[in-house]
Formats: structure tokens, C-alpha cells, sequence
């Protein structure tokens, strides 16, 4: 083979393969262009909707005497109350107040009360209010920390940490000292989350309460939550979650426990959120079954501070002395 011959065929096959590079890779050249921003995937989007919604919801729409329960002490929300059970007791008062600002306390059924009561601004519902959230999953922590019941402190007093990850059997926490929870997914399986004493504190986590028989989140005697919700990603808001079935299976409660403030909402759309004997309990969100506040105070401090309407009382709500 000639060399003239030798020559163009190795400059064809050059450009055929620089030809090929540039097709494949069209901006290999452009690496002082900007890059265009990235778009979140769709596994990644929040669940919690950006389309406004109550900032407490009592969900359960049966005929349920007391879905929304105050007994001794006041519930002040920033934002909308619904309550959507149509008893005539829907929401049920002895010596305790609701009081919404920047919105309306709706119920489709009643108002039962006994002695010194306050609910404003009151207004007949329209109809229930279906639960704000779509059906999600839980993101996988992919950690095992513990697969039995974990217990945190006894009577030491001193401060300890605790990762992220799959806790199984649950986690019970004693002692005056303070437990910091890394940021992350706390998913308890099958067992109970129990602080009795301890100060729990945690930025940028989720609790969530999981298993065929999942336990219950309860502080008791002195024990405090300071914890805010992740601020981006797929549980962006969401602080604790728990979704199982019956009135006690899986409850959210503060019992005699220390003032708590809980950055973040609280889904539990098929159970109860309670505080009993608890000065103070400050919480962005409330999605539950149904809520009861006895001797104490719960501020719902909404997710947003924009103002919504705010109407005067309504006369066709039902009113029935407590029983």
C-alpha cells in the first residue's frame, strides 16, 4: 500500500472517531458554560404538599363523641382547626378553649360544653377534610443499630447520641440527662419510643413508628422533645409519623411530661395525639385520628405565617351542654 494511500486512511479514521466523540458527548468542550440546574427525582419530591391545608386536622369522620378534646387547659392554632365527626360533641369542652388565628375552628358535627369554655372563630363545615397526604413510603435508614429493645441511660445522668437507623423492639430512654438524635430516620419497629426524664433533642430528623404492631411514642415525668423536621428530601416537615390502626395503637402522648417543642408535624391520621398533665407542648402540625389536650397548654404554630380569612361565629353549629 502506498504511503499517500497509508496517510488518508488514517486521517478518515481520526475523523470518524473524533465525529463519533463529539456526537456522543456534544459538551466535552463547554466546560466554562454554566451547568443547567439539577431536577430533583421524583423519589426525592416532598410528600408534604405545597397546596395550603389546616393546621390541625381531627380526622376521624365517624359519629365520635370528643375527636377534638379539651379538658383544663387551651389549644391555640395558627391556622385552620377541622374536625370532622358529626357528633353533636365533635368537639367537647370542660373549663378548656380552641382558638384560631389567622383561621376558622370548622367541625361538621357539634360543641359540647361544661363550665368556662371558649372556641373561636367557630364556623359549620362544609364537609370532612381528607387527609392532606398522599400514601408514601419511608425511606430505608439501611442501618440495623439495635434488633432488640434499647435502652438508653437508667439513672445516669449525662448526655448520649444516638444514630439514625432501624431500631427494632423500640427505644426507652430514662435518666435527667440529655439524648441528642443525629439527623436521619428513627424507624421503630414493633415497640414503643418511651423517654421518662431525659431531654431528647434532634435537628433534621423523622421519627417513625412502624411494624405489624407498632408501639407507641410517649414522654412521661419530666421527660422533653426539642426536635425540628429535615428542611428538604422526600420527608421534608414530616417529624414524627405513625400510621397505625386504633384509638391507643400507636398514640403520640405527653404525660406529665417537660415543655416539648416539635419543629416539624405530627401524622398520625389513624391514631391519637394526647398530652395530659403537660404545661406545654408547641407542634408546626397536627394530622391525627383524634386530638385530646387535658390540664395543659398545645400552641400549633402552622408551617406558614400568611393569614388566611378569618370568619365570625357561625350560629348553625350545633351546641349541647358536656355530659
Amino acid at each position: 500500500m502506498s504511503l499517500s494511500r497509508l496517510r488518508t486512511r488514517h486521517l478518515l479514521v481520526a475523523s470518524l472517531c473524533l465525529s463519533g466523540i463529539l456526537a456522543l458527548s456534544p459538551n466535552i468542550w463547554a466546560q466554562d458554560e454554566p451547568a443547567a440546574p439539577a431536577t430533583p427525582a421524583a423519589d426525592e419530591a416532598p410528600i408534604v404538599p405545597n397546596t395550603p391545608f389546616p393546621s390541625l386536622i381531627a380526622l376521624d369522620a365517624g359519629d365520635a363523641v370528643w375527636t377534638l378534646k379539651v379538658s383544663e387547659g387551651s389549644l391555640r392554632v395558627n391556622g385552620d382547626v377541622a374536625v370532622n365527626s358529626s357528633n353533636r360533641g365533635a368537639i367537647w369542652l370542660a373549663n378548656g378553649s380552641v382558638e384560631a388565628q389567622n383561621g376558622n375552628v370548622s367541625v361538621v358535627g357539634g360543641v359540647s360544653r361544661l363550665q368556662k369554655t371558649l372556641v373561636r372563630p367557630l364556623v359549620a363545615s362544609d364537609g370532612v377534610v381528607s387527609d392532606p397526604l398522599p400514601e408514601f413510603g419511608i425511606p430505608s435508614p439501611g442501618r440495623v443499630v439495635s434488633n432488640k429493645a434499647l435502652f438508653v441511660g437508667s439513672e445516669e445522668v449525662g448526655d448520649k447520641s444516638l444514630p439514625p437507623g432501624i431500631y427494632s423492639g423500640g427505644i426507652f430512654a430514662t435518666g435527667k440527662g440529655h439524648i441528642t438524635l443525629q439527623p436521619g430516620v428513627f424507624v421503630i419497629v414493633n415497640g414503643d419510643f418511651s423517654a421518662i426524664g431525659p431531654t431528647i433533642e434532634g435537628e433534621g430528623v423523622t421519627i417513625v413508628m412502624a411494624g405489624n404492631k407498632p408501639g407507641s411514642l410517649r414522654f412521661s415525668l419530666g421527660a422533653r422533645l426539642n426536635a425540628s423536621a429535615p428542611t428538604s428530601g422526600k420527608l421534608k416537615d414530616l417529624l414524627i409519623i405513625s400510621r397505625a390502626g386504633g384509638d391507643f395503637a400507636g398514640d403520640v402522648a405527653f404525660a406529665s411530661a417537660g415543655n416539648s417543642e416539635l419543629k416539624g408535624i405530627i401524622y398520625a391520621p389513624n391514631t391519637a395525639f394526647s398530652t395530659q398533665y403537660t404545661r406545654n407542648v408547641t407542634v408546626s402540625k397536627i394530622i391525627a385520628k383524634n386530638v385530646s389536650v387535658t390540664s395543659g397548654n398545645v400552641t400549633v404554630t402552622g408551617l406558614s405565617a400568611a393569614p388566611a380569612p378569618v370568619a365570625t361565629e357561625n350560629a348553625a353549629v350545633t351546641e349541647v351542654p358536656a355530659g
